[in-house]
């Protein structure tokens, strides 16, 4: 007999028989919530500029160990892959394989993918494959940048100004209009 229920989140009261219940949120939780996406510039540039880099035929994936506990994904596709259209057509994808698939994905990282030219002609499963094919890569390159990644650099103390002491030109006030 079938009861309605199905594995998905978005299972509706209206589908579950009387004595049945909802799954909790916790059993299967697919939603694609603010804490699992990157949402700021500069946290996509930050992980640009820092993260380990993991390339797959259509896509670039770019690494770090994540701030927060959870993993969180930023997608980036830019008008080399196509129209708007096919554009938003690789960001939906790309992030239903992420919210379907979190296992393929380290956990607690930051993951931005970068879509290639070719990215909007491909289907879900070769998407999916291409992913899959990269897990071991990602883990790899995160284990290698977490190894190599040295403590951020210590600022050079500051010295407080003497009087009659002439400073560098790369300290001094500028001169002329305010900018």
């Amino acid at each position: 007999m079938n009861s309605g229920l199905t594995d998905h989140p978005a299972t509706e009261a209206a589908d579950c028989l009387p004595n049945e219940r909802l799954p909790d949120k916790g059993e299967f939780d697919f939603r694609l919530t603010r804490t699992n996406r990157i949402r700021r510039r500069y946290e996509y540039r930050r992980i640009q500029a820092g993260g380990a880099r993991v390339h797959t035929r259509n896509f670039l994936i770019l690494i770090e160990h994540g701030r927060e506990s959870a993993r969180r994904l930023g997608v980036t596709v830019t008008k080399k892959v196509g129209s708007a259209v096919g554009r938003n057509h690789v960001k939906r994808r790309v992030k239903e394989v992420f919210r379907q698939h979190r296992s393929l994905f380290p956990g607690s990282a930051d993951v931005v993918v970068i879509a290639k030219r070719g990215a909007a002609e491909i289907d879900y499963a070769e998407m999916l494959g291409q992913f899959t094919r990269a897990r071991h890569a990602m883990k790899k390159a995160l284990g290698r940048h977490a190894t190599v990644q040295s403590s951020p650099a210590q600022p050079s103390p500051v010295e407080p100004e003497q009087p009659g002491v002439s400073q560098p030109a790369s300290k001094r006030p500028a001169r002329g209009r305010p900018a």
